[in-house]
């Protein structure tokens, strides 16, 4: 099984590469987007601005090949602001587009976020009922102005929180996705 990392700017791309080994899998490091088409899981690392993240995707010819991956129902992990990037637009760094495969705008928090909040789902694709570690000033608000803490699309696993800095829970998550894959 081929599992990719996006050698995103400024992303969390060691901790990343830590996690997936911890779990035994052997990811690479992609640089091009070109390398996504024998890819069996995506994952796209955490930390970046917004507008400084889409910029890098599209000068990198990574916009349409990630949007492509994710809706023909390929397994993708977006951690931070490899979820801001479905939606529609982001604020940060100045207002621009994202990929557009979500509804909604990543708007600047009331206040920044860092630290363990409890984090709980159950669906017919995971089962998360444990503290997870945030770090973020920008996200997408709900209804009730909380910000959203994950979201499952297709096959693509969507997390505000930070996974790979987890501990024993994010490894859980990872596992979780494993079966899904049949690793």
């Amino acid at each position: 099984m081929r599992v990719s990392v996006v050698n995103t700017p400024g992303g969390s791309v060691g901790s990343i590469m830590s996690w997936l080994q911890r779990s035994n899998l052997k990811p690479v490091l992609i640089t091009h987007a070109s390398e996504i088409e024998n890819t069996d899981l995506l994952v796209f690392p955490g930390n970046g601005t917004f507008k400084a993240t889409l910029k890098w995707l599209d000068q990198n010819g990574f916009q349409e090949k990630i949007k492509k991956y994710v809706l023909n129902d390929n397994f993708f992990i977006g951690i931070c602001i490899g979820m801001h990037i479905f939606f529609e637009e982001g604020e940060e760094g100045g207002l621009c587009n994202g990929l557009k495969i979500l509804p909604g705008r990543v708007a600047k928090l009331p206040k920044t976020r860092i630290g363990w909040d409890k984090v709980s789902l159950e669906n017919e694709k995971l089962v998360l009922n444990s503290n997870f570690y945030f770090m973020h000033s920008y996200g997408v608000l709900e209804d009730n102005n909380l910000c959203k803490n994950f979201i499952v699309y297709k096959n693509s696993f969507l997390f505000q929180f930070h996974p790979e800095k987890s501990g024993h829970s994010g490894d859980n998550v990872l596992n979780q996705i494993k079966k899904l894959l049949n690793v």
